[in-house]
């Protein structure tokens, strides 16, 4: 695909962008949803008490600041991770990562 052949750092840049813009547009989400949600009740999880609709999560990292949530979740992940709390900004690892 192309986003592989492009810098780790734009490419992410790039998708972040690209998802901002479809969770503006209220027409964009639900036909998201429709391409990407996979509902089956064998791959719904059940973990102390909190049910999983599938077992894929999107860990950490990948939505930093916490700005693609609702784009997100019609991706049809499972549990999303999304921000962090700290008093201050955090630098983050070095580039290139």
């Amino acid at each position: 695909p192309l986003l592989f052949k492009i810098e780790p750092e734009k490419a992410h840049g790039l998708t972040i962008d690209a998802l901002k813009i479809a969770q503006k547009q209220s027409y964009v989400l639900p036909i998201m949803k429709k391409l990407f949600d996979y509902q089956n009740p064998m791959l719904s999880q059940d973990i102390h008490g909190i049910t999983f609709e599938n077992p894929i999560g999107l860990a950490a990292g990948y939505d930093k600041s916490c700005e693609v949530p609702k784009a997100l979740e019609n991706l049809g992940f499972g549990a999303l991770e999304l921000g962090g709390i700290t008093p201050k900004p955090q630098p983050g690892n070095p580039q290139s990562r």
